[in-house]
This record gives C-alpha cells, sequence and structure tokens, in this order.
C-alpha cells in the first residue's frame, strides 16, 4: 500500500471512527461513555457479512450464550459458524475479534473476511466461533482472558458441543489486535495448565503496555490505531480510572505483556504472527515473534504492507501465505514442520517519505 493511499485511508477511518475523541482527558464520564458507544456502534454497523450473503455461502450460523453465573462474569455471547462443507471436522477455531479491549464484538467483519478466504482458497470451511468477551472500562484484566478460557472450556460441555455436532479434537486460536493478546494469553495459560492449543494465529496483536519505539511515532497518528486512544485503552484495561489518567503499576504492565509470557510451554502449538508495515506496534510485532521463536515455538512471521489489522488480507503477498499456513495446519493437522522463512523485514517506509 503507497503512503499516499494510507494517509487517505487513515484520515477516512478518523471520520468514521474517532476513536481519539474518547481518549480525550478533559471528558465528563457520561460524555466519554457516549462517545465510546457511538464508535462501538459504529464497528458493529460495519459488519456486512451477514447481510450480504458472505458468510451464508459458507457457513450455517448459530447466535448463543455461553452460561455462567453474575459471580463468574455473567454470560458470554458467541456466534458459532458451522461449515456447510467442513475440511476439517475435527477443528474447531476460537475467533477473538479487535478494538482496543474497548470496542469490538461477535459480530466482526474481519472474522469473517478471513475465514471466508479461507474458505475460497481450501474448497471448504473450517468451523469457527466468534466470542463476544468482556470490554473496558467495565471489565479490566484478566476478565477478556477469563471469558476466552471459559468457551474453550464449554466446548466439550453439551449445550456447545451439541451445536457443533461433536467435541472437537483440535482447537485454534485466532486474533486481531486486541483478540491478539486475547487469544495469546488464553492459550499460554491453558497450555500452563496441560490442555492443548493446536494453532494459534495473531492479526496484529496489541503487544507491550509500555509502547515503546520510533514506530509509535511515525505510526501513531493513524486512524487504524491511533497512538492516543491506544494508551488510554491500555490503561482503562489494567486500572478502573475510565480517564485513562491512572498509570497501572509495573507489576500489571508486565504481566500483560505479551513479550513477557513463558512461551515456553507453546512448543507443540503452530502459531503464526502477521503484521503491519503502517503500524504503531509494528516494531512490537517483529519483537514478539522473536522472542516466541527463540522460546521454541514454532511460529511463522509474515510482514504485510500496509496499515494495522487490515494489510493481512489486502497485502496479496501476506494473503498467500496466510492462506498456505492454514492450508497446512488444515491438511496435516499431525505435521509440525520448520516455520518457513521470517518475513517480518518486510519495507517499513516512512510516511513523510
Amino acid at each position: 500500500m503507497g503512503n499516499c493511499k494510507a494517509k487517505l485511508i487513515g484520515r477516512i477511518i478518523t471520520c468514521i471512527l474517532p476513536l481519539d475523541a474518547v481518549a480525550d482527558p478533559n471528558l465528563a464520564e457520561d460524555e466519554r461513555r457516549e462517545k465510546l458507544k457511538k464508535c462501538r456502534d459504529t464497528v458493529d454497523g460495519l459488519c456486512k457479512g451477514y447481510d450480504d450473503g458472505t458468510v451464508d455461502k459458507h457457513y450455517d450460523v448459530k447466535q448463543t450464550l455461553v452460561k455462567r453465573s453474575v459471580a463468574e462474569g455473567g454470560d458470554i455471547p458467541i456466534i458459532v459458524h458451522v461449515p456447510k462443507k467442513n475440511v476439517d471436522p475435527d477443528l474447531v477455531v476460537l475467533h477473538f475479534h479487535g478494538g482496543g479491549m474497548t470496542v469490538g464484538s461477535e459480530k466482526d467483519q474481519p472474522g469473517i473476511d478471513l475465514f471466508t478466504t479461507l474458505a475460497e482458497a481450501m474448497g471448504g470451511a473450517c468451523c469457527f466461533i466468534s466470542v463476544g468477551y468482556r470490554l473496558a472500562p467495565d471489565a479490566q484484566f484478566p476478565a477478556a482472558i477469563d471469558d476466552a478460557l471459559a468457551v474453550y472450556k464449554a466446548l466439550s460441555l453439551p449445550d456447545l458441543s451439541g451445536l457443533l455436532g461433536r467435541a472437537p479434537k483440535r482447537v485454534g486460536m485466532h486474533g486481531v489486535s486486541a483478540g491478539g493478546l486475547v487469544a495469546s494469553h488464553a492459550a499460554v495459560t491453558l497450555a500452563q495448565e496441560g490442555q492443548s492449543v493446536d494453532i494459534l494465529s495473531l492479526f496484529s496483536p496489541m503487544t507491550d503496555p509500555n509502547m515503546k519505539g520510533p514506530a509509535y511515532k511515525e505510526f501513531g497518528h493513524l486512524g487504524s490505531c491511533p497512538e492516543k486512544w491506544l494508551k488510554w485503552s491500555w490503561r482503562v484495561f489494567l486500572t478502573d480510572d475510565i480517564t485513562g489518567k491512572t498509570d497501572p503499576k509495573a507489576a500489571e504492565l508486565d504481566k500483560v505483556n505479551l513479550k513477557k509470557l513463558p512461551w515456553g510451554h507453546l512448543k507443540t502449538t503452530r502459531a503464526c504472527v502477521a503484521s503491519a508495515t503502517l503500524d504503531c506496534m509494528v516494531d512490537d510485532h517483529t519483537e514478539l515473534g522473536k522472542i516466541m521463536g527463540e522460546l521454541g515455538v514454532n511460529v511463522e512471521r509474515i510482514s504485510a504492507n500496509g496499515l494495522h489489522a487490515a494489510a493481512e488480507l489486502m497485502d496479496e503477498n501476506s494473503k498467500k501465505k496466510i492462506i498456505n499456513f492454514w492450508k497446512g495446519v488444515v491438511e496435516n493437522p499431525g505435521a509440525a514442520p520448520a516455520p518457513a522463512a521470517s518475513s517480518d523485514e518486510g519495507i517499513k517506509a516512512p510516511l513523510n517519505a
């Protein structure tokens, strides 16, 4: 994606979805919540796949709840996508939407885009479940991870396994942006408990709440993931201060940071970290992929030219690599070949070039 085109798209996104306005430190609480609600409604409104026939071509769709008590966090809304032609009946993938831990829902267009793209490429689909985890500022870390774990564990229970037709033998997790953070923590937690996550796919994951590095200054003004809003999102996710003025404690920063996770527990998981070159978190993604590899994770690193959480399927080269990754884990479920050569050295051209 050219720099001028990226700037234009960034401006359009800012007009449609003014995330920075939510992060204004001078807003009254009711005004902030109203702006946040409008952003959430806008994001939900961008999900067209359930209305335009895209999903219906490949999936039967069932909206339901994973039941929990109020004390456990309440019911979790999910959308179950059962393939009309299933290329891997043993596999179910849990999909976690993006939105900085503050916007987004189980009705998620990027999830639809990935799994329908894979269905077209593979001549059939795999089952995926889109999860509506709890959001900040009303629920802080680790509430969203607890929700992910609850859905995973519900896969073997009668209500959900009945919808699927069977309890899955293999489980994958896919997360975009904030969803990548959720999927990562859930996968590592399950591995520590001796339970398996066979596939972990991360697109532009929220990675490090310290937000250090030149990319934050270089790309932080882009509307796809503005630095000001991202900082506010991290803070309301890690503290109960809706203004975002409170600095999280160092221990909380370390606990949530994906670079600090004990990735060595996922040595039997096949993983993919896809990042966008025009993303304020791109340096974090490069470092994260390297850390995972050094700790023994079979991880493929893919770089896409373009904007945060969008470039992965818009860049044709990246799209092909992502399809090949998923074809590999579907067609050869027992294999764990050495990952393909890393492509995270993609061109990161400054926008003022």
